[in-house]
């Protein structure tokens, strides 16, 4: 039986961001797909140029008010991209997106020519350790234990922000719910494993491995709230 299921690694992207941004698709992301498991969950952070005048994120929040900020993304539509609208949408800020199709942004803001991006640990970790660039707040309810330094966004004063970065597994849609539930027993064992969850807490992300119903809750929570966002800030990919 296993082999005769096909699964697939769903990232935000997939499942969460290009059915809002594109009018049809060749696929439906609720009627084709079983969620299987959660494998991990990045955290977004906003990250400024050290030499910015701002200290916190309540004082770049300010600054934003007295001129534009930009913000570097890697692409229009892209989740970076998304969590900039989002961010603008909740402050009221105009700022200017500068779209990249590379890793552009990471290099810019350490060369001052952007004010912030918001983007994972990952990618700015080693700067961040250099001081080449100044992490202001992270998502999740609590600090991420390699950032504890790093306050939270509501603890920054910003409530129920929270960019997020995830891939999951997925089942074809009529794959049988036993199969599912042994598939997703066996990712979450691999996931929560101490020589799995330690990469990639290493990379600024928390590992997950969670059960079908509870990873199905989070896509659909995820869905419902980029459609919204994305909606509000009127991005399409459409040509």
């Amino acid at each position: 039986e296993f082999r005769r299921v096909l699964f697939r690694s769903g990232p935000i992207t997939t499942m969460a961001l290009v059915p809002y941004l594109y009018k049809s698709l060749p696929f439906d992301v609720e009627k084709d797909f079983i969620p299987i498991s959660q494998a991990s969950l990045a955290r977004g952070a906003l990250m400024i140029n050290p030499g910015v005048p701002a200290a916190t994120l309540k004082e770049l929040i300010e600054l934003g008010k007295k001129r534009p900020l930009n913000v570097g993304t890697v692409g229009v539509g892209s989740n970076y991209h998304l969590f900039a609208a989002w961010f603008s949408q909740i402050t009221g800020l105009q700022l200017n997106y500068i779209h990249y199709n590379t890793t552009g942004p990471a290099q810019d803001l350490v060369g001052g020519r952007l004010d912030f991006v918001i983007d994972g640990f990952s990618v700015n970790g080693a700067n961040i350790r250099a001081g080449k660039v100044r992490a202001l707040a992270q998502a999740g309810r609590t600090r991420q234990a390699m950032y504890q330094d790093v306050p939270t966004f509501a603890e920054a004063g910003i409530a129920d922000f929270e960019p997020y970065s995830w891939t999951g597994f997925f089942a074809p849609s009529g794959t049988p719910m036993p199969i599912v539930n042994q598939l997703s027993e066996a990712f979450a064992k691999v996931i929560k494993s101490p020589e799995v969850a330690d990469q990639y807490r290493i990379g600024g992300t928390d590992a997950v491995g969670n059960t079908p119903a509870e990873f199905a809750a989070f896509v659909k929570a995820e869905q419902a709230k980029w459609s919204k966002v994305i909606r509000a800030a009127g991005v399409t990919l459409e040509q």
